[in-house]
This record gives structure tokens, sequence and C-alpha cells, in this order.
């Protein structure tokens, strides 16, 4: 503030505000877009929370903790194929990829397992379907990493089909529960059909 005194930008013609002040000292960072795919009504707020960590890159994988010398070998503990990073424990490892392609074939979508990216741009957003996809696509990033910890930490791992009908029953809980709350928009019967779908 002192600064933006010191240069004059409030002078004569341009006087001072609270709102112009608030303008001035705050962070102007670009917008971001994943919020929308981390922030819905169907995303269990638990895994809304993990894929905000996953979308800010900040997930302790082993890559990251084995260049601090805290693990012996930074190899993926699922499959034991190649480094863990964030990009190949949830997309690129053989295990991960199975529980995707699984709730990818119980959806019904043909969505690429292996690329975010393109998954994201299959979209369109503010719908029904696209909120749905987003709630599954975060309790896959939740139940893979509790995977991988369960694996790593207790030496135990499900199958991936396990693994998929948790991630399934977790969004239809939250879809069932919003549909018994407000008249949820774009209602059709893709959404029924899938609710009443079995893996």
């Amino acid at each position: 503030m002192k600064e933006a005194l010191r240069q004059q930008i409030w002078n004569d013609s341009n006087s001072y505000t609270i709102a112009k002040g608030y303008e001035h000292m705050r962070d102007k960072s670009p917008k971001i877009k994943w919020h929308k795919y981390v922030w819905n009504q169907y995303t269990v707020p638990k895994h809304a929370f993990l894929g905000w960590i996953y979308y800010h890159g900040n997930m302790n994988t082993k890559d990251k903790v084995f260049n601090l010398n805290i693990c012996e070998h930074n190899t993926c503990d699922m499959c034991g194929i190649a480094t863990e990073s964030i990009d190949y424990l949830f997309f690129d490892c053989q295990v991960s990829q199975r529980i995707l392609q699984q709730v990818s074939d119980w959806v019904g979508v043909r969505l690429p397992v292996n690329n975010i990216g393109v998954w994201r741009s299959q979209l369109k957003e503010g719908t029904t379907k696209s909120d749905m996809l987003n709630a599954l696509l975060n309790a896959c990033i939740y139940h893979i990493w509790d995977q991988r910890n369960k694996v790593r930490h207790d030496l135990v791992i499900y199958a991936p089909q396990l693994t998929a009908k948790t991630v399934i029953a977790d969004v239809k809980i939250m879809v069932r529960a919003s549909m018994d709350k407000t008249k949820i928009r774009g209602v059709d019967g893709w959404v029924t059909r899938i609710l009443n779908r079995n893996l």
C-alpha cells in the first residue's frame, strides 16, 4: 500500500477506494479451470480434497521422497515396473489402468485411461454427466492412492475389480443423495441406467 501511495496511483482524478486498495494488494494469478473438476455435488469431500492435492502436484509419490533419501527405492509398489511419479501412479501403472478401465466400462463411456487431459476434453462442463464422470475420476484418484498406501505400508493388495467396485459405490451414494435432496439438472435415462448398473 505504501508503494502504491508513493507511486501516486490514487491521485486527484483517481481517488482511493477500499475496492481499489484490495485489487492492488491481491494476488493476480491466472484463473484455474480444474476447480470445476474437483468441487461438485457428486464428489465425496475426502475425494475432492485429495483431487485438489493431485491437481496442485503435491502428492508425496516415491520419486519425490526418494530424492529426499526417505525411501530405499522409487519403483511403483503396485506394479513394480517403473518409477512411481504422480502421472505414472494414476494413469500409467498397470493396476491403475485396470481400475480406470473397469470404471470406464461400467459407466459406458469410452475414455482414455492413460491421459487425464483427453479424459477432461471429452466432458461437456456443467452437465450432470460431466459432474458424475469428474466425481468418478476423483474417486479413482482417492482409491488408487489408498490402494498404493495399503500396498506400501500394510503389504496388502486388493484386486483392481474390488477397488473399482468401491469407486463406483462411493459415487452412486453421492449421486443418489443429491437426487434425493434436489432435482438435479439434466437427469435423463443415462444417469438412471448408470445408477442401476452393477460392475
